[in-house]
């Protein structure tokens, strides 16, 4: 994600479309390999969210940001009711252990009869509301608090995030597992099928642990931490520190899961942190082989590399604030 969004940004102030278009082609290969092997489109859908939504905040043009993202909704959305029509064959292929030739069948079936969003559409309407508004599971928990007829939480799932970052390796049989189906089912009442994930939602776990004030608690801690890493990733890309930039941005996209469970933000990015520290290693030992940047090996991209760019390019006074590798 953080190697397609720096190349697709570069590109796409250089006015290289044939770049602009080898990047955003890299862009889907993760989305499509998910739905390959996993039968998701949620999680690569998110990746690319990421990445255009940090390229999109980068221009100065505002009204291009507006249109393309009109454009990209109504295209993600039609995407969407098309996959969910089709989202129990794809499944089925890729779940079944099928081929990777049915697997591939059955996806390109979504376009065959590919239909855009219509909101005045009976279906299009339940699909989107049955699979994207968790507000009926946070309203039962929220209602059977107040009935009493379940307890608040007071803080068991923020101790289950606690113990998720325990690697599993070295606890065989922690008791905390992701997907949620366990948290749901107790505070909703609802009998939930045990061979799937029922995402809690950031809300209605913040709520059932410390009712309202923990939303608001929940959410200005969470916001705090997200928009920290942002901040210090932004400043380590501006710098030209890439060693520094991949210790900040893993761990800042596994956070922003609004509906994971705590248990997934702190395994998720304690694991993200863990694999940044390897990447940072690599990219050390790699750019010391290829030249010592700056005298050292810190990681740091060369300034003449972004001078030699930005001398000469389109938009070159923009150019001068995006570090690029020094064999460009």
């Amino acid at each position: 994600m953080l190697g397609v969004m720096l190349g697709l940004r570069a590109a796409a102030v250089r006015g290289d479309f044939r770049r602009v278009a080898f990047w955003l082609g890299a862009l889907v290969v993760y989305p499509t390999l998910m739905l390959l092997l996993g039968g998701f489109l949620s999680y690569g859908a998110a990746a690319a969210i990421v990445v255009l939504s940090a390229l999109a905040i980068s221009t100065r043009h505002y009204w291009r940001v507006v249109v393309s993202l009109g454009l990209i909704s109504f295209l993600g959305l039609s995407l969407f009711v098309n996959y969910m029509r089709h989202r129990t064959d794809i499944r089925k292929e890729v779940w079944g252990g099928a081929p990777l030739a049915a697997r591939i069948d059955s996806t390109v079936d979504m376009f065959r009869n590919f239909e855009w969003i219509d909101l005045s559409n009976k279906q299009h309407q339940r699909v989107i509301d049955d699979r994207l508004n968790q507000n009926y599971f946070a309203g039962m928990a929220a209602l059977r608090i107040q009935q009493g007829l379940v307890d608040y939480l007071w803080g068991r799932s923020v101790w289950e995030g606690v113990l998720s970052l325990v690697p599993r390796a070295l606890w065989p049989e922690k008791p905390v597992y992701g997907g949620s189906p366990k948290i749901v089912a107790e505070m909703t009442g609802l009998v939930l099928s045990a061979t799937t994930s029922f995402g809690v939602g950031n809300v209605m776990e913040f709520q059932i642990n410390f009712g309202f004030p923990g939303v608001i608690g929940g959410f200005f801690l969470l916001g705090w931490i997200i928009g920290t890493l942002d901040l210090k990733a932004s400043v380590a890309e501006r710098r030209g520190d890439l060693g520094r930039l991949l210790l900040y941005f893993p761990p800042c996209v596994a956070l922003i899961q609004p509906g994971g469970s705590i248990v997934e933000l702190t395994g998720g990015s304690a694991a993200a942190l863990a694999a940044a520290y390897g990447w940072k290693w690599a990219w050390k030992v790699w750019s010391h082989k290829r030249a010592p940047l700056r005298g050292s090996s810190s990681g740091r991209f060369s300034n003449a590399s972004i001078q030699r760019v930005s001398a000469g390019a389109p938009g070159g006074d923009r150019l001068a604030r995006i570090p690029l590798p020094r064999e460009h």
